[in-house]
Formats: C-alpha cells, sequence, structure tokens
C-alpha cells in the first residue's frame, strides 16, 4: 500500500504538471517576495530598496528562463513518462543554486560579501523549491483529477434527465431561439449577397460575377468563420474549479504541522544570517530559542487539532500566530543584546517569511483533500439544486456545437465552393456550372438553422455524396466507401462526413488541390477516413474551428501530415457509437 502510494506520488510529481505556467504564476509572487526579503534587509534608502526589486525580479525571471529550458529538454516527455526523483532533486538543486545567486549578486550591490552564507542559502533553497514544486505538481493534478471527476459527475447526473428532454417542447423552444440569433446574425450578408446575385445578368461576361465571388468567400471568412468559432467556443458548459486559494483554506483546516522539515528550513535559512545580525553568541541563543519553540508549539497543536478536529483551523492560525510573535520578539531582544539596528522592514519581512515557511513545509498533502471536499459538494449541488440548470445548460451546449459545425461546414463550405464554381464558370465560358451555383447559393443561407431532434440522419453514401457534388467541375474527388457503412445513419456517420467536408474543403481552399482521394473503412470498432490530395501540402497557419471539430470526433486519434510525393494526407479513427 505505501509503495503504491509512493509511486503514485512519483508520477504526479513529476507528471504533466511538474512545470507548467500555472504553477510559475502561483509561484512568481511568493519567491519574488522571499528574494526581496532576503535583499533588501541590507537596504537602507529607497534607491537600495528599489535595487533590491529589482534584483529580485531578474532573479524570478531567471527561474522561469530556467523553467522554459528544462519543459524543452529533460522534462519534454512527462506528460507520458514522468521525470524521476533523481531528476527532480538535481532540478530543484539547480533552481536553488541560480535564486541563491541572484540574492548574492543583490547583497554584493548593496555591499555584502558575494560568499556571505552563500551555501547554506543554496542548501535551503533548493529544499525549498523541490518541496514547494512537488506540492504545486500534486495540488494542479489533483485540480485536473477534479476536472475529470466532476464531468463524469454531470454525465451521469443529467443522462436520465436528458432522455426525457430530447425532442420535448422545451429542447425545440431551445432550438429556436437559437435558430433566430443565428439568423439575425447572417440576414446582413444574406440580404447584401442575395442583392448582388439578383443584380447580375446572366451573362458570363458581365464584371459583376467577379465581385459576386469575392463576396461569398468574405461572407464565409469574415461572417461565417467567427460566428461558427463564437458558437463552438460557447459550446462547452463552464462549471466552477477549485482555486488555488481553496489549497490554502485546506492547509489550516486539515494539514499538520511539521516541525521537523520547519527546523532544517530554519537553520538552513537562518544560521548564518542570525550570527552575522548579532553576532556568535547572541544569533546562537535566537536560533536555539526559535527551534525549541517549533518543537513545544508544533506539536503540542497537532494534539490538539487531533483532538478536538472541529477546531483545527483555529489551532493552526494561533499556532502560525503565536510563531511570528515569539520569532519577533526574539529578534527585538536580540537587537538589545547585540545594540545593533533592525530596521521596521527587516521585522515585517521576517514575519511574513515565516508564514510562508509553515504554509510551505504543512501544504503537502493539502492537494488530495481540496479535490475531495470539492467533489463532494458538486456531488451535493448536483443531486439537490443544479441538476435543471446543468441540462438546460448541457442542452443549449449541444445544439450551439451542433450549430458551429452546421455553419462551419454546411454554409461555409457551401458559400466557397459556389465561390469557386463562379470563378471557374466564368473563367471557362461554363454558363451550366454557373446556373448550378446560383442555385446552390438560394439555398445555402437556409441551411443555417439548425435541424429539428426528428429530422432524420441520411444514410452515410448519400451524405457523402451531397457533399462530393459541391465539389463538381472545381476538384476531382475519388470515393472509396466500405458497403458495410453505405446504409449507416447515426451520429457516428454524420461524423465521418463532417470530417470528409472538412478535408476537401482543406484540400481545395488551402492546398489548391485539383485531385481529392477518400476512403472510409470499417475496422470493426471504428471508423477509419484517410484524404490524400495531390495540392501544395501544409501551411503554417493557427488550427481553427475545423481542426478542433476533427479532434472532436476522433478524441484526437488523427494526424494531418504532407506527403513526400507532394500535397498532404489526413488519417482519422472515428469511434463508433451506435
Amino acid at each position: 500500500m505505501a509503495n503504491q502510494e509512493f509511486q503514485d506520488f512519483k508520477s504526479k510529481a513529476g507528471g504533466p504538471w511538474a512545470i507548467s505556467w500555472q504553477a510559475y504564476a502561483i509561484s512568481f509572487p511568493i519567491s519574488l517576495f522571499a528574494a526581496f526579503g532576503a535583499i533588501s534587509k541590507l537596504a537602507s534608502n529607497t534607491s537600495q530598496l528599489l535595487l533590491s526589486l529589482l534584483v529580485a525580479a531578474l532573479t524570478v525571471l531567471a527561474l522561469g528562463a530556467l523553467l522554459a529550458v528544462l519543459d524543452k529538454t529533460t522534462y519534454r516527455n512527462r506528460r507520458t513518462q514522468p521525470v524521476g526523483l533523481v531528476v527532480m532533486g538535481v532540478s530543484g538543486l539547480i533552481a536553488g543554486v541560480v535564486f541563491s545567486l541572484g540574492i548574492a549578486a543583490g547583497k554584493t550591490l548593496l555591499g555584502a560579501d558575494f560568499f556571505d552564507d552563500l551555501w547554506s542559502q543554496i542548501a535551503a533553497n533548493s529544499i525549498l523549491i523541490a518541496w514547494w514544486g512537488a506540492t504545486i505538481a500534486l495540488v494542479l493534478d489533483s485540480r485536473d483529477v477534479f476536472s475529470r471527476q466532476r464531468a463524469a459527475v454531470v454525465e451521469n447526473a443529467i443522462e436520465l434527465e436528458l432522455v426525457n428532454l430530447r425532442g420535448s417542447a422545451t429542447e425545440q423552444r431551445l432550438r429556436e431561439t437559437l435558430n433566430k440569433k443565428i439568423s439575425s446574425q447572417i440576414s446582413d450578408a444574406r440580404t447584401t449577397l442575395n442583392a448582388a446575385v439578383n443584380a447580375a445578368e446572366q451573362d458570363l461576361n458581365d464584371p459583376k460575377w467577379q465581385p459576386i465571388a469575392e463576396l461569398m468567400r468574405t461572407i464565409a471568412n469574415d461572417v461565417m468563420r467567427p460566428l461558427s468559432k463564437k458558437l463552438w467556443n460557447s459550446a462547452a458548459a463552464v462549471f466552477p474549479k477549485p482555486s488555488f486559494w481553496q489549497v490554502l483554506k485546506t492547509i489550516f483546516s486539515s494539514q499538520p504541522l511539521r516541525p521537523a522539515p520547519m527546523t532544517v528550513i530554519v537553520i538552513l535559512l537562518s544560521t548564518s544570517t542570525l550570527i552575522n545580525a548579532f553576532g556568535a553568541i547572541t544569533g546562537t541563543q535566537v536560533l536555539l530559542a526559535t527551534v525549541a519553540f517549533v518543537w513545544v508549539s508544533m506539536p503540542l497543536a497537532s494534539f490538539a487539532m487531533k483532538r478536538l478536529p472541529k477546531f483545527h483551523a483555529l489551532f493552526f492560525a494561533l499556532t502560525v500566530l503565536s510563531f511570528q510573535a515569539f520569532d519577533t520578539g526574539v529578534w527585538i531582544w536580540a537587537r538589545n543584546q547585540a545594540q545593533v539596528e533592525v530596521s521596521f522592514g527587516t521585522l515585517a519581512v521576517n514575519v511574513v517569511a515565516s508564514l510562508i515557511l509553515i504554509l510551505l513545509t504543512s501544504g503537502y498533502g493539502a492537494y488530495g483533500n481540496v479535490g475531495e471536499a470539492n467533489l463532494q459538494a458538486f456531488r451535493k449541488d448536483v443531486s439537490n439544486k443544479q441538476l435543471s440548470v446543468l441540462v438546460k445548460n448541457k442542452v443549449i451546449s449541444t445544439l450551439a456545437l451542433e450549430a458551429s459545425r452546421n455553419l462551419h461546414g454546411q454554409v461555409q463550405t457551401r458559400l466557397l465552393s459556389c465561390a469557386a464554381a463562379i470563378d471557374r464558370a466564368t473563367k471557362n465560358g461554363d454558363l451550366e456550372l454557373l446556373n448550378r451555383a446560383l442555385v446552390e447559393v438560394n439555398e445555402i443561407f437556409d441551411g443555417a438553422a439548425i435541424a429539428k431532434s426528428e429530422d432524420v440522419i441520411l444514410p452515410l453514401q448519400q451524405q457523402l455524396f451531397e457533399i462530393t457534388k459541391n465539389w463538381l467541375g472545381l476538384c476531382q474527388i475519388n470515393l472509396h466507401l466500405d458497403s458495410t457503412l453505405e446504409a449507416s445513419a447515426d451520429k457516428t456517420s454524420a461524423d465521418v462526413a463532417d470530417v470528409v467536408e472538412e478535408a476537401i474543403t482543406n484540400a481545395v481552399r488551402h492546398g489548391k488541390a485539383t485531385q481529392v482521394d477518400i476512403r472510409v473503412e470499417d475496422l470493426g470498432k471504428k471508423i477509419g477516413i484517410t484524404v490524400t490530395d495531390n495540392g501544395s501540402g501544409l501551411t503554417e497557419s493557427t488550427p481553427g474551428v475545423g481542426t478542433e471539430l476533427i479532434r472532436l470526433v476522433s478524441q484526437g486519434d488523427f494526424s494531418l501530415a504532407n506527403r513526400t510525393l507532394g500535397g498532404a494526407e489526413l488519417q482519422v479513427s472515428v469511434l463508433k457509437t451506435g
């Protein structure tokens, strides 16, 4: 059991969250304060305080640069193969060296010896950074696990309610409301395009046809695409996630005080500082008194917290306050004994630093409690008061996703194919192709509305025929569809059709392909889709709704690459759901 827990710890601490911008963002203010506090103790005026702040900021930024390098090198495969404890330890040591050198450089600028307590600072900072890094990784992993658990709770809780809601008057009302919003947002584009088409003569030499083709492309790119993306982004219902501040609350309410690591950190961080500030005898007395107070107050508080768990947070907070009061008191006593000047700012920094030390040493373990507490609260909310809201959000989310896919495929793609058809018709003098494109234009905007829930899904063979028909005369499309899939008419077949439509559009629009070969194969539990073209291949571009659509229907099981002989190849696997 203990070995399994240790293995879980290693996989989480060295896993995906071992290095992340979230961890750096959380650690930045703490690291900045710690560095500033250590350097500014030597500052005697405002300019030196500002210099201390500047050096502290540069030191923390240097830590960020180190993390960026580790992210691209030693830690680059952590998502699939967690890094080992030795690697984490060495990384903590390197980070401790960088942090300590920055502080030493700042002290030197203020007149101190560069090597003054450098080695003890490196030891203490390395331990703290390694400890803190593991804690943050575990916290973020807990949030990630919680997100997945929360999603499962939601799905389980609302699935039965959705069965009753599908096809009901409530769903239809939501569908009609969304259709009205879509219609109102594209009405101006529709009016403009229809006016331009009606004003043009049925003459291939009429110069108005080329602007009409450009207008179609503009509507597709500047109206339909942004609207589709907006709907796509709104499709996922957003539920609250546990915040990092809840971890701090959890530390006070459930975590023990840990005197052993606290003692180690206090000795490593404070010994040189105390001796240099107050002399060997007085400094050692302060250090021993601080350690003694740690071993008296913390075990007593832990005992009380176990006996009276309801007052855990109170005992924890009182211990923190008493430690800070005692620490400040012995510093003032030492100042009087040694007859040296200790500024109020130094005392304030020491108070906050002691609080940070306690939280760092006690925070280890809070990650598990915060996730479970939030999950229990979420289950209660789902079962007691939020189910109806969640169900409605789920329906709206599903409809928004359906509308986004429809706009991206049925509307945007058809507008682009019609624009290409008009270009080809005017160039080649093909009146039949022009008329076919005009008939298509008259139907495009009507297709912007999402279908009714009772509308029948066409067989896959017919869906693919309708898609390839849009590109007739513009691109040669060779389609191979396994006979076992021809009559399939379910959600999976609709997903396959969406993927094929997106692939053809990208091949013709971006790759300027004149030939596209499509294979749709029955692979048992999955359907395999392979699309190759003779275009110009892949270009650097930001993934859009089309890529997200493919990622969604394939659950990430897809690849897109350039072919050796030219063009691109898309391979997608879609899991059968029916």
